[in-house]
């Protein structure tokens, strides 16, 4: 099917914002991001309450123990999130979108964002009232309010470039899982390729292994942003190659 590839900016963007409205609906009545949230919001409940109650750990490791376990668990969510985002509608993509008036560019642009912007919410939603409750009343807070920014700046970069990455390779590959498999083996051996390419910083378990130190303010600011760039640049890469794969993938 030969679709039209050309962005108009002053015609088309009423269509690109309808169309990502769509996406943003389609996701919001997910039932496995749903029960994702509640899980994630009562994790953190719990949490906070036993934090506030036995103190037996810092705020900054308990803190870091939870974005952690967030980035652990949530990266396998959104790996099938993204990663079918794209394969798993090839079948149907010509006849149910594509037919009305939009062009490849919003089909893919509103995917990008659409995950980009419900991973970000679902986790903010999540990670900004435990990190504030945490603060205030564990006992032994010392958290840093500059140190948890950049904590959750970072996991939060390290999420939006997994999302754009999975979108990237699901663009490229038709079959679903296989679209799954690819993802998560690149994301499991991400320690390995930042090691390989001198950038052993860039690793999440690297990062994480040092959230409980920036948590508590010991940290460089030069460093957090040279993490919170890398990853931006790792992300619009993603994206650039999901945009240039679905503008020649044959529907």
């Amino acid at each position: 099917m030969d679709l039209p590839v050309r962005w108009n900016w002053r015609s088309n963007l009423q269509s690109f914002w309808a169309l990502l409205q769509w996406e943003l609906r389609k996701l919001t009545h997910s039932w496995v991001l749903r029960l994702w949230f509640l899980l994630t919001a009562l994790v953190g409940i719990v949490l906070v309450v036993t934090s506030a109650t036995t103190g037996g750990q810092e705020a900054s490791q308990l803190f870091s123990v939870v974005l952690s376990l967030y980035l652990t668990f949530g990266s396998l969510v959104f790996i099938i999130l993204s990663a079918s985002s794209v394969a798993s509608e090839r079948e149907v993509v010509g006849d149910s979108i594509l037919c009305r008036p939009v062009t490849r560019y919003h089909y893919i642009l509103s995917k990008l964002a659409s995950l980009v912007l419900t991973v970000l919410v679902l986790y903010l939603l999540v990670i900004l009232p435990v990190g504030y409750l945490m603060g205030r009343y564990h006992p032994q807070s010392d958290l840093s309010l500059a140190g948890v920014t950049y904590g959750i700046l970072s996991v939060a970069m390290i999420l939006a470039t997994l999302v754009t990455l999975g979108v990237a390779v699901s663009t490229l590959l038709n079959k679903t899982v296989l679209a799954v498999v690819v993802v998560a083996l690149i994301w499991l051996s991400l320690a390995f390729i930042f090691s390989f390419l001198g950038i052993s910083f860039l690793s999440p378990a690297n990062l994480m292994a040092k959230l409980p130190q920036v948590m508590a303010g010991d940290f460089s600011v030069a460093e957090q942003w040279k993490i919170v760039g890398s990853f931006a640049g790792l992300m619009a890469l993603f994206s650039t190659l999901a945009v240039l794969a679905f503008l020649r993938k044959d529907l």
